[in-house]
């Protein structure tokens, strides 16, 4: 029935894309500080909106010269009339060798709003980085991370002298660092000089804000290092927020490290990472920010010599200043030292979080014993406010420590529980340690936590890892076989779930030299007789028919097949869409160029 009224104009709603430029650059700022990820998708949109999305996602550049796909970014900033460069602010180069030089030399040319700089590889940086960095880019924050303290270049370096390499730590673009990491590959010295650079560069750069050396290959005493405090006492000392010395070698003494304090270069100090235990000396009272201290290496030692540095140190604020989490597995001479005692003793109030767990051993059997029930009830009423907790537990004649478990359970407030199980003899071990036994162990704490009027409910979590050999063990460290928790529906298990999750995706330049027919020849039914072959391996080395151990095996071999499978799909796509584009605009094109 027509009533007359014709049709109603609704106004139309207004296209996104119709609104001011500088309303949207203010929007994609924020997709770009909240999830970057989405970038890539919004330039699909539309024109307008790739004109607007590839500056940002040019601004944090990162090139891996190892990977093939990182190649071709490469080629695509070399475009003579190409407008990307400019857009760069942060630049993150990987790996680079001697046949990218030149390219590099190129790009580098043309930056024009560089920010940051962050460099992977060698110490010896090529010259032209470093000059165009500190005289183009003077406020320009440079990181670095070297993994190798010597001159390795892969081919000819000597084509031209602005890439010839020399070592950061001598230049003056060294000023402008604010995080420099040394993390060698492989064991062998440092050149003579290294320290005499260091502290150099140290005393003339008070804008570095992590500082760390990660050296696992090198053994105490391998090398010797000069005395450096007559240059240390007459000059400025830097404040970093992040401080690390992982290396058995002296390359700094405690004294060094005690002057470093009394410039107050530790005010600022709140992640401390050493390799011995002895080493705190230096930081002792003068830490009074400190969040985090790890002393992950089993290294000996005495906590008397701690215990009377701390009792110098009777001041109204804590000598250790408001720590809140530990990791501790230096080796106590004593037994009755499992636990550090003396440092807990003076953040008590503060320590929410203690890892005093060994995770892994060699072949052999762990020989460092297990905190008992009288360690964790000192620890319970020491430290009220813990509520993570990682610990060895020794399994003896496949029983549970009942009375251990029950101290553990009595913990106040909301906890959650690491356990990492011990046995000398592991074949056993792995028949004891089952989902209905991890269940029991579960189910005696539930009742302890219920008989003392605690509560038992989702904040109460408990997980159970098995101890095993380093190799399999690495990478797995924080993985738990079995996790129990109590909520209303009842418990609640996770079978090594997160092992699987650990695997790591397969990176697209494992296949980028593998041609397309050979990707296509990898059939399923191969791979699967490999998995079976793999499962009756399993249940022969475990020698107890196919128990849980094994179905996890199991899971993470189909789990590792199908995200190779993903990656060699995605890298047909990948290698047939590119051919499609460097037909139609060339290898080195991008629509950026065209249409800006």
């Amino acid at each position: 029935m027509n009533l007359g009224l014709g049709a109603i104009n609704r106004p139309r709603p207004t296209s996104f894309e119709k609104l001011d430029d500088d309303v949207l650059h203010l929007v994609f700022e924020q997709v770009f500080l909240v999830n970057p990820a989405d970038l890539p998708h919004t330039c699909l949109v539309s024109r307008k909106f790739y004109l607007l999305s590839v500056p940002w996602l040019y601004r944090n550049v990162k090139i891996d010269f190892s990977r093939h796909a990182h190649r071709h970014l490469l080629l695509r900033l070399l475009r003579e009339d190409s407008r990307l460069p400019a857009k760069i602010r942060e630049l993150d180069l990987n790996n680079a060798d001697a046949a990218a030089l030149l390219d590099l030399y190129s790009v580098f040319s043309r930056l024009t709003n560089l920010k940051s700089l962050t460099w992977t590889g060698s110490i010896q940086i090529p010259l032209f980085v470093l000059k165009i960095v500190s005289t183009k880019f003077p406020r320009a924050q440079i990181s670095i991370k070297a993994t190798q303290g010597y001159h390795n270049w892969r081919g000819n370096v000597a084509i031209l002298d602005p890439v010839i390499p020399v070592n950061v730590l001598r230049h003056v673009a060294s000023r402008q660092l604010t995080s420099f990491t040394l993390c060698p590959s492989h064991k062998g010295k440092y050149y003579e000089d290294f320290k005499l650079d260091l502290v150099l560069m140290l005393i003339h750069n008070p804008a570095l804000t992590r500082f760390e050396i990660r050296d696992i290959f090198n053994g105490s005493g391998s090398q010797t290092f000069a005395d450096m405090l007559p240059i240390m006492r007459g000059s400025p000392l830097p404040q970093p927020k992040n401080f690390t010395l992982l290396t058995a070698l002296d390359i700094f003494t405690t004294q060094e490290l005690t002057l470093w304090g009394n410039k107050k270069g530790w005010n600022n100090l709140e992640e401390l990472e050493m390799y011995d235990a002895q080493y705190l000396l230096g930081f002792i009272g003068q830490i009074p920010r400190l969040v985090t201290l790890w002393i992950p290496a089993e290294t000996a030692w005495d906590p008397n010599d701690i215990e009377a540095c701390l009792c110098n140190h009777n001041t109204k604020s804590s000598p250790l200043g408001t720590i809140r989490c530990i990791e501790f597995r230096a080796r106590p001479i004593n037994s009755d030292d499992l636990i550090p005692w003396p440092i807990l003793r003076r953040i008590s109030r503060t320590i929410t979080y203690l890892n005093v767990a060994r995770y892994s051993y060699g072949e052999q059997a762990p020989t460092i014993p297990a905190p008992n029930a009288e360690n964790i009830r000192a620890l319970r009423h020491m430290c009220p406010r813990l509520d993570h907790l990682f610990l060895d537990i020794t399994i003896e004649k496949e029983t549970w420590p009942f009375a251990l478990l029950s101290e553990l359970a009595l913990f106040g407030g909301p906890m959650i529980l690491t356990l990492y199980l011990h046995q000398p003899n592991q074949e056993n071990l792995w028949h004891f340690v089952t989902s209905y036994n991890c269940r029991k162990a579960f189910h005696h704490m539930v009742e302890a936590r219920r008989l003392s009027n605690r509560s038992v409910n989702n904040s109460f979590k408990v997980d159970f890892k098995i101890v095993r050999p380093w190799k399999e063990m690495e990478g797995l460290f924080y993985s738990p076989d079995f996790s129990f928790w109590k909520n209303s529906s009842g418990y609640t298990k996770s079978k090594s779930l997160l092992t699987l999750r650990k695997i790591k995706k397969p990176d697209p330049q494992e296949f980028h030299n593998v041609t397309i027919a050979e990707l296509e020849k990898r059939s399923r039914l191969q791979l699967f007789k490999g998995l079976r072959h793999k499962s009756q391996s399993l249940v022969k080395y475990y020698a107890g028919g196919r128990t849980a151990v094994c179905d996890q095996e199991l899971q993470l071999q189909r789990r590792e097949w199908i995200i190779n499978r993903k990656a060699m799909e995605k890298e047909m796509c990948l290698r047939k869409s590119r051919a499609r584009a460097e037909a139609t605009f060339g290898s080195d094109a991008t629509l950026f160029d065209m249409w800006a």
